[in-house]
């Protein structure tokens, strides 16, 4: 090999090694950016830390396993406030954060509010006609099936898909699922986070409801 070829080869060598990282040469840069974009890299554990942000609560929720939710009531402002951050989290989320309303009350119609929420999840317009439906509950104004029914038809592309829906198999197992995980939970209130059956939000160190979700999507793309 003459002089000014090896010349070459050795310049070529010397601008791989700088590509591929200070003193590496097996890892090529495009490899290490994925691997920082990772749920498990160090750059998003250290951005919220359990015992501060977060904690895990006393008895883990088998069913809740690789979920997150929120539960929600249809009496509390707070859960009014979170509902549009929970729908621009679940905008780049693979898992979703579900919505949960709490149905172990005395009053049937939280039971119907909810049968209602399920069924909406299902149709295009669903985000737009829940937030009226959560709206209206939360202020009283829909105190009743038959008011709830009243603003579907005024409002909703396909009313009847979603009255089919609302009284199909489908919402009717939805509902029993949620009956069910929320006997096992003691909820001190609303809204309440619990994310892979695990975790949940420590509100004091929590500075508002914004924060909280960027807490709860971080765990979410965590799990």
């Amino acid at each position: 090999m003459n002089t000014k070829l090896k010349m070459l080869v050795v310049s070529i060598s010397a601008l791989i090694i700088s590509a591929c990282g200070e003193g590496s040469t097996n890892t090529p840069v495009v490899q290490v950016d994925k691997e920082l974009t990772q749920p498990n890299s160090v750059e998003l554990i250290s951005k919220f830390k359990e015992g501060v942000e977060y904690i895990k609560i006393s008895k883990p929720i088998i069913e809740l396993k690789g979920r997150t939710v929120e539960f929600a009531s249809y009496s509390c402002s707070h859960c009014e406030t979170v509902y549009p951050l929970v729908n621009l989290a679940n905008s780049s989320l693979e898992t979703k954060i579900e919505v949960m309303h709490v149905t172990r009350t005395k009053s049937d119609i939280n039971l119907v509010r909810a049968a209602y929420m399920e069924a909406l999840k299902h149709v295009d317009d669903g985000e737009y006609l829940s937030g009226k439906l959560y709206k209206g509950s939360v202020t009283g104004r829909l105190g009743s099936e038959k008011l709830i029914k009243k603003l579907i038809v005024d409002n909703a592309v396909n009313p009847e898909k979603i009255f089919i829906l609302v009284n199909s198999d489908l919402i009717a197992n939805a509902i029993k699922d949620q009956s069910t995980i929320q006997s096992k939970i003691k909820i001190p209130g609303t809204p309440y986070f619990i994310i892979d059956g695990r975790y949940t939000l420590n509100l004091k160190n929590i500075k508002n409801w914004k924060q909280g979700v960027e807490v709860v999507k971080f765990l979410s793309e965590s799990i």
